[in-house]
């Protein structure tokens, strides 16, 4: 019988099996029905099948004709040992350096975190995915890094109008590299952050997570080294004057306090992404707030987790209420007229 399971689980283990049972429920079924249920609870068995699930969803979203893939692919799944190490070694599959190689271009990227993160926010959840009557919409996309989100517009309605923001100079230099590199035309990236009123400002960059530069206390308050840097702000409501099909808004805490000034112009933008922040001395009225006013301007929203914290919050969430978190909110305007 060991000698049957040794086999049985070297064969399971190839990448065409581990498809097949990936597939086919009926497979997983006939394993534990053949008495071999301890082979089903094996730990490398459901790690290199994880493995196998995660790949195939990210190779939708790369580019897999490189001929160092395979050779790559293989290294990496040789050399996994747990699941910590997954997304590592996806991540080493599809990267040269800080280069990673998309299905339709090629970005540098300022760290891999970050890089993993967005892929799954904006590439294959796809938070940023939007329908609209006009191939060439408006899009404003605050808090730009280094530019995924606009290669996903880009990937979504070529012919779209972009205007980004991205206060880190550091940040907005590897944008503007990236779009000269791909090619993408009408994109323009202001290096203001948004806030209130017209005003310089100090700006905290966190020297832990290159997302999470922020007007705010918030990354300081959590236990981040930060840097300060003085950037210039502007108001939201100066680039609403004009029909905006999709507004992208994931600027570290500040975000009920540039929607509120916004105001009634909200009314001039159809869909709405704000990546919501909540806890370290954050005001914790700050989502009622937020959802209010979308309400009030004619909105009907969404809720929902974040990628990185639905991912460290799917067991026993109430135990995480009262903890930082940060949240997606999707809204989309009932009396849009453009």
């Amino acid at each position: 019988m060991k000698d049957q399971l040794r086999v049985l689980k070297r064969v399971l283990l190839e990448d065409a099996s581990l498809q097949r049972t990936l597939e086919d429920v009926r497979i997983r079924e006939k394993i534990c029905l053949d008495g071999s249920e301890r082979l089903w609870r094996d730990e490398r068995f459901l790690l290199m099948l994880e493995f196998c699930q995660q790949w195939k969803i990210l190779s939708r979203v790369i580019d897999t004709d490189r001929v160092d893939i395979p050779e790559k692919y293989n290294a990496a799944k040789h050399r996994l040992r747990s699941r910590k190490e997954i997304s590592d070694c996806l991540l080493d599959i599809i990267c040269d350096g800080n280069r990673v190689f998309l299905a339709n271009g090629v970005m540098k990227f300022p760290d891999r975190v970050s890089l993993w993160v967005l892929i799954n926010e904006i590439l294959i959840n796809e938070d940023y995915y939007f329908e609209t009557n006009t191939d060439s919409p408006r899009i404003l996309d605050c808090g730009s890094h280094f530019g995924l989100a606009v290669y996903y517009f880009k990937r979504l309605y070529p012919k779209a109008v972009v205007i980004g923001f991205e206060p880190v100079p550091t940040l907005r230099e590897l944008v503007l590299e990236n779009l000269t590199k791909n090619g993408y035309q009408d994109v323009e990236i202001l290096p203001y952050a948004l806030a209130d009123t017209n005003h310089h400002a100090t700006f905290l960059v966190s020297k832990t997570d290159s997302m999470a530069g922020s007007l705010t206390e918030r990354r300081r308050i959590v236990g981040d080294n930060v840097s300060e840097i003085e950037v210039r702000c502007r108001k939201l409501s100066e680039f609403l004057q004009e029909p905006i099909h999709f507004l992208k808004l994931d600027i570290e805490g500040s975000e009920d306090v540039v929607l509120a000034e916004a105001g009634e112009l909200l009314k001039n933008v159809q869909h709405v992404f704000c990546e919501y922040h909540h806890g370290a001395g954050l005001n914790t009225d700050r989502l009622g707030r937020i959802l209010l006013l979308l309400d009030e301007n004619g909105f009907d929203v969404q809720v929902g987790k974040s990628f990185s914290s639905q991912r460290g919050t799917e067991r026993r969430p109430m135990s995480f209420v009262g903890r930082p978190y940060s949240g997606g909110i999707w809204a989309k305007n009932k009396s849009w007229k453009y």
